[in-house]
């Protein structure tokens, strides 16, 4: 992307997530990627990506060096370091009126040990930012017998559920706790303008 139309990227979505600009070209369950810069007093630049949907912008600071894959399509992005030791995603679930309840931790639970169904499950409550949610714990062998571990967090927003995913081999889980915690704790969702 050559610096002039990064400029202008960049100003737009100063505009739009600022409320000065309605967003109309993104559809209900689909979003589009772009970042957000932030000059910090201390000094340096502090860059955020932020998702945005038609009523919604999802606002996070990635993990230091790892690669970003946008699946628009799926709602789904996914995060990784340079190793590919673990994968982080998370994937944005639409209901389908904003004013319908968070789904129940019993049907999530559920849903969970459905996709999983040989793993042994821990669960606790989680935060992103301040937004409470519930997450899952599972301990699982693949056919290759590789033992894996994944953390699933489920955060409602007014529209929907996001869910998190931090996957990795079991011996090396515990050392993605920290990133995985850093980047709920950034997320945000803003409701954005829409257009009269």
């Amino acid at each position: 992307m050559n610096l002039s139309l990064s400029i202008l990227v960049r100003y737009y979505a100063v505009l739009l997530l600022g409320g000065f600009l309605p967003l109309s070209g993104v559809a209900e369950n689909q979003f589009q990627l772009t970042t957000r810069s932030q000059v910090l007093q201390e000094g340096g630049t502090l860059t955020s990506y932020v998702v945005l949907s038609r009523h919604n912008g999802f606002r996070f600071l990635p993990p230091h060096g790892w690669k970003l894959v946008i699946d628009e399509g799926e709602s789904k992005i996914t995060l990784a370091p340079t190793d590919l030791c673990a994968r982080i995603s998370f994937t944005v679930f639409w209901q389908k009126e904003a004013s319908t309840a968070p789904v129940a931790a019993d049907v999530l639970r559920s849903n969970v040990l459905g996709r999983f169904p040989e793993a042994t499950m821990s669960e606790e409550p989680c935060y992103a930012n301040e937004q409470k949610g519930i997450a899952f714990d599972l301990s699982y062998s693949r056919a290759n017998d590789v033992n894996l571990s994944t953390r699933l967090a489920f955060i409602p927003f007014r529209g929907g559920t996001i869910e998190f995913n931090l996957t990795s081999k079991t011996t090396d889980f515990t050392k993605y706790h920290l990133i995985f915690g850093q980047l709920l704790n950034s997320f945000q969702v803003e409701l954005l303008p829409t257009s009269k």
